[in-house]
Parts: structure tokens; sequence; C-alpha cells
């Protein structure tokens, strides 16, 4: 299992209609943490669930600095962040991994409430995924909120299996984006829209 973390790229190519994607900086990490938070919170989870979410949604400087934010005209829209493997996995996965297949994991994918539907998780996902062939993984794993589990799966991924949450007794969907390999199609289908 590839487990080396890479920086972002410093110079990410601009989007369509003022939204840019950049890397973020350590100096970013109250700013991405409280984001991160807004957006789970749009989903009306109780107060006592959401303080108990906290924890988990708490960017590192360290972590700040290894994520991807959105900018629209100026505005931090949502952020990704990729890393290593962090949970179980599928047998079948598990012995694929075990046997050299490079993969890793989306830790991080959160939008400003006021974008989310505007296309700007796309975007990103499409980010994190360049990304994530860049590195030369082969798949994708995604240990996704129940509410986002639609999305990731209109983007491609599909349910491979459960995780346990960081609250217990919350069982988390996992899903799995296969990445192309040379000779696949390349890069993928292209996320040029936002709005």
């Amino acid at each position: 299992m590839s487990t080396s973390i890479m920086p972002p790229t410093a110079a990410l190519p601009p989007t369509q209609g003022g939204l840019v994607l950049r890397p973020a900086q350590a100096g970013d990490a109250a700013v991405l943490s409280d984001l991160a938070f807004r957006s789970k919170a749009f989903w009306g989870y109780s107060d006592s669930l959401m303080a108990a979410f906290r924890e988990e949604l708490t960017l590192t400087e360290a972590q700040a600095t290894q994520a991807v934010v959105a900018d629209v005209d100026g505005v931090l829209a949502g952020f990704y962040l990729l890393g290593p493997v962090t949970g179980a996995l599928p047998a079948a996965d598990r012995s694929e991994v075990e046997s050299g297949v490079p993969v890793g994991e989306l830790q991080m994918l959160f939008v400003e409430p006021d974008f989310i539907g505007a296309g700007v998780g796309r975007v990103l996902f499409q980010a994190a995924v360049s990304a994530a062939l860049t590195r030369g993984w082969r798949r994708l794993y995604i240990e996704a909120d129940p509410q986002a589990a639609g999305f990731y799966e209109q983007v491609g991924a599909v349910t491979v299996g459960e995780r346990l949450g960081s609250v217990p007794g919350r069982i988390l969907p996992l899903l799995c984006k296969t990445l192309p390999t040379a000779g696949q199609g390349g890069r993928g289908s292209r996320a040029t829209y936002w709005r």
C-alpha cells in the first residue's frame, strides 16, 4: 500500500466561472475545520451528534498543508484531503492492497453550504481523482457520510462495504472509485462545470 503523503500540486489550473483550485496552507487549518463543521451540519444532525463529530472534522496544520481548496471569486467554497487508507477494507480489496496495489483514501471532501448543489463538489472530486492518478493509485476509497453516499455514486464510486464511524454505533458506507490506468481512457471524464 502506498502510504506516502505528497503535497498537492503547487499550481493548479483555474476552472470555469471564477472557481480556482489552490493548495491550502498550514494557517488554513482552523478555517477549513470550521467549513467542514458547517458542511456536516447542513444535513440536520443534532447538536449532540455534531459535538461528537468535532474531533474528526478538525484539521491539523499538517493536514491543512495537504488539502486543496476551491475558491469561488475569492470565497472559500470547499476543499478535499487525500491520504493513505486509514481503516479496514473488505477482504478482497485488502488482499490486493497487501499484494502491492497502490491505493489511497479521500479523507475529506467538504463544500460550504452556500455552494452545495452548485457543482463545486464535483470539481473537487475530479481534482482529487486526478491527484490520485498522479500518485499512481489504482483505487480511491471513500468512507462517506450516509448523506453523501449518493453523490459519490453519481461520480462513479461503488459501495464495497461498511466501516464503523467515530461515533459509537454509527455505521458508514465505504465506497471505492477504481481509477483508470494507461490504456483505459487516461484520466477519465473531467468536471468542467460547477454552476
